[in-house]
């Protein structure tokens, strides 16, 4: 399995670009040494000014435990 490093702020019509240019296959989302599954996305509050009305989206990721089974 390869690696793909996203350096600085990203789109995500840049992380589709990317991911769409590779064969399908499963992805998980690795920081430090723990892995996630990616659950869903959803929209929050960019923290640049306290009020700030300007959203962005995030990944939700539950932690993995064991195997992963594909």
């Amino acid at each position: 399995m390869s690696e793909i490093f996203f350096n600085g702020l990203n789109t995500s019509h840049m992380v589709a670009r990317e991911l769409l240019s590779k064969p399908d296959e499963f992805i998980t989302v690795t920081v430090g040494n723990r892995e996630y599954s990616i659950s869903h996305t959803k929209m929050i509050k960019t923290h640049a000014n306290v009020d700030d009305g300007v959203m962005h989206k995030t990944l939700v990721c539950e932690e993995l435990e064991g195997n992963i089974v594909r």
